[in-house]
């Protein structure tokens, strides 16, 4: 199984680090933009299998590559005005985006 599917315990072990007070989410920010969300089609070859993938699983996949990156804007605003609940509740909808698309499609090992 590829590492890239599992980033929300990624982001665990990243951390959200809070010293201080102040919360250091740079790191998670990027992790999510640049291996989960918008940024990181071309890592995954989205394109390529992206015809392989009922219209529902693209739509669920594009919404989670979006909420990713909505993270990372969110992840790195917190950094600065230290709204770390605003940057849970955008991780709350990339783990939302990942159990639901997992929750409705699976593959099935072929019988013949």
């Amino acid at each position: 199984m590829r590492e890239d599917v599992h980033l929300p315990a990624q982001f665990a072990r990243e951390g959200l680090r809070v010293r201080k007070r102040e919360p250091t989410l740079r790191r998670p920010a990027d992790v999510a933009e640049f291996q989960l969300g918008m940024s990181s089609l071309s890592l995954h070859g989205a394109h390529e299998v992206a015809p392989y993938m009922p219209k529902g699983m693209q739509d669920a996949g594009t919404a989670m590559h979006r909420s990713a990156s909505q993270f990372a804007v969110a992840a790195k605003e917190a950094s600065i005005d230290h709204d770390v609940p605003r940057a849970l509740g955008a991780l709350t909808k990339v783990t939302q985006a990942c159990v639901g698309c997992h929750a409705g499609y699976r593959l099935k090992q072929r019988s013949d």
